[in-house]
């Protein structure tokens, strides 16, 4: 995620939801977390399940990709998951440490973001 962070910076919303919070407990019920990482991918504002590839890289060209076809107004569906990769280090200035006070705001700024719970 600080990989993607730093290489779109400016260009889509990167976050990150600290999920041991107590006080984030309440945003794991609202975007239906069930394991963590969770990436949720919003578009418009309205959730849905990240299925594309763990990678930098492969996180990038997706983003891009679902860019380019809202831009276009052609359908975005999501592909099938792949296999877990390892957890990330999340400390950059890249990325937006998400809460319950900042989370809409950080929503509703792009139409495309990603958050990691």
């Amino acid at each position: 995620m600080v990989k993607l962070g730093a290489a779109l910076k400016g260009k889509f919303n990167i976050g990150v939801v600290n999920a041991d919070e107590s006080a984030n407990k309440p945003l794991a019920t609202r975007f239906k977390i069930e394991g963590f990482p969770t990436l949720k991918l919003f578009v418009n504002g309205e959730a849905r399940d990240y299925n594309g590839g763990r990678s930098a890289d492969a996180m990038k060209e997706k983003l891009i990709e679902l860019s380019n076809k809202l831009s276009k107004g052609e359908p975005t569906e999501e592909t099938p998951p792949p296999p877990p990769e390892p957890l990330y280090d999340f400390t950059t200035d890249s990325l937006t440490q998400l809460t319950t006070q900042n989370i809409d705001q950080f929503i509703s700024d792009n139409t495309v973001t990603l958050i990691e719970f």
